[in-house]
């Protein structure tokens, strides 16, 4: 089975231009973690988006994070369960 990408962006989310956006239109199973309609600096917020979309996928997923979405995948992980990992 393909893994579907899930990019996680920085703090500037959705940009037309930037890699991650480009990378995701290339890539038929890639998805981008939905940008923050407020609370856009809480880390709690982040992870629980990140947790949402994830939830919303099956079969394996491969984690893609720019800039400060490395951060939350490593706060993400801290909290997950082992077989999410």
């Amino acid at each position: 089975m393909t893994p579907t990408l899930l990019i996680i962006p920085g703090l500037r989310d959705h940009v037309e231009t930037h890699w991650q956006t480009l990378l995701a239109a290339e890539m038929a199973d890639a998805r981008i973690v939905a940008p923050l309609e407020q609370h856009k600096l809480s880390c709690a917020a982040r992870v629980a988006a990140m947790e949402q979309a994830l939830a919303g996928m099956a079969g394996p997923v491969v984690l893609v994070a720019h800039s400060a979405g490395c951060m939350m995948v490593a706060h993400w992980a801290r909290q997950a369960a082992p077989e999410d990992l």
